[in-house]
């Protein structure tokens, strides 16, 4: 029954890539193709938990890149030690739909390792069975964008050479490879152990004194080349197509949501560069023409379609802004959200013991017009921010805020501050 189920997989993927015409993505839809039963084998395999536990104590890792985290499996040890950013990257929609239903606090994206932003840093860059299967002319790029990316340590956690036989599509990489390619780019290896109870092998690389100088730091000269010059010239002649080439994005995104219904979509809002709005509005979305999103996006929990969240005129929405839509979601005129921002319209416990002291609590949010929502803060489930209220960056809002109010870091609320009238 088994075989005849992973048959029917295969052969569901190949009908869609000879429909997309895409034979460039044979990887990705390997992986996509994989996702259950990776997730049924390595769902349950934590011996390595006890070792990224002590990498992360002994290193002080306050931030933390996930490169090919699948369906999150790791995510449990990220959340237990309570970093203050995680991000979880993987090519296959199919598991980062997965990650973001068991472990939706945690912000994904779909791209290709090759592809990360070398730009955004984080202390530790976390890489468990990826890099074997990577092209072997793609592995030295994907390297050295990790060292661009890591500040402090980069984590390793490959197959071992006696599980190889049984893995296919992965090629054996020995630990003395890993070790000139981080040495090239100024990292050495200062730490080798193996997982308890495991045959895997884990390397730990940090920077060394040279580090700096053998990795070339991200480029800060974007816009001053003559393309940038001859931009503006190109913008009004770009926007009459704007609308003939979306409808190629309004496609496919119909096409994923055939495939993987609202969770697809869901990933891929977190993957695109641009027409955030429109997409939301393509899947039920109450959005302004008038409203600014940077995007990326990260919306989860939405039932069917996004017909929870409205976003009314003159918003502007930062860059990855956190929305739970399992209750409805309302940010009303003139109001302001700065990136990341986390709004939370439920709480739920699980299925745990804590089920029967503390049912599921859901309840809507809005925004009131003209308020101004701070980096990094988080609304939770029943709150009403009033028209024109200020909440602080890095704010946790448990209670409505009146109209005006200011709300501190603490999350404590102070009166409006009136302007004073001289006598």
């Amino acid at each position: 029954m088994q075989a005849a189920a992973t048959f029917d997989r295969y052969r569901r993927a190949a009908t869609y890539r000879l429909l997309l015409l895409n034979y460039r993505r044979a990887r990705r839809w390997y992986w996509e193709l994989r996702t259950p039963d990776l997730h049924r084998q390595w769902n349950e395999d934590r011996s390595d938990f006890a070792v990224l536990r002590q990498i992360i104590k002994d290193r002080e890792v306050q931030s933390l890149l996930d490169l090919g985290c699948g369906s999150g499996r790791l995510f449990p040890v990220y959340e237990e030690a309570g970093l203050k950013e995680v991000l979880g990257v993987d090519i296959a929609g199919r598991a980062l739909a997965l990650a973001n239903r068991l472990h939706p606090g945690i912000p994904t994206l779909r791209s290709k390792a090759e592809d990360l932003d070398p730009g955004r840093r984080f202390d530790l860059v976390v890489v468990h069975r990826v890099l074997q299967h990577l092209p072997e002319e793609t592995l030295p790029t994907v390297v050295e964008r990790m060292t661009q990316i890591a500040r402090k340590a980069i984590y390793i956690n490959e197959i071992s050479e006696s599980d190889h036989a049984n893995l296919k599509g992965a090629r054996y990489i020995f630990e003395h490879d890993y070790i000139p390619l981080f040495s090239a780019r100024g990292w050495l290896l200062a730490e080798r152990g193996i997982v308890p109870a495991t045959r895997q092998t884990y390397l730990v690389f940090t920077p060394g004194p040279h580090a700096a100088a053998a990795v070339a730091a991200p480029s800060t000269q974007r816009g001053t080349n003559g393309l940038a010059n001859i931009r503006p010239l190109l913008r009004p002649v770009g926007r009459p197509l704007n609308r003939f080439f979306f409808n190629g994005t309004r496609l496919r995104l119909r096409w994923i949501y055939l495939r993987e219904d609202i969770d697809g979509v869901q990933a891929e809002l977190r993957r695109m560069r641009s027409g955030h709005a429109a997409a939301l509005r393509q899947f039920g979305a109450c959005v302004s023409s008038d409203a600014r999103i940077v995007g990326p996006i990260s919306i989860v929990n939405a039932s069917r379609d996004f017909s929870n969240l409205t976003i009314g005129d003159r918003t502007h929405i930062g860059s990855e802004v956190f929305i739970d839509l399992a209750e409805r979601v309302t940010i009303e005129e003139g109001a302001t959200i700065s990136m990341r921002a986390v709004f939370i319209s439920h709480l739920d416990v699980g299925r745990g013991p804590l089920a029967a002291e503390r049912p599921r609590l859901v309840g809507p949010v809005t925004v009131g017009a003209g308020a101004f929502i701070g980096t990094g803060s988080i609304i939770l489930h029943g709150v009403t921010i009033g028209a024109r209220a200020v909440v602080a960056a890095g704010a946790v809002v448990t209670k409505d805020v009146p109209p005006g109010a200011i709300v501190n870091r603490e999350g404590r609320s102070h009166p409006p501050i009136r302007p004073r009238q001289d006598a």
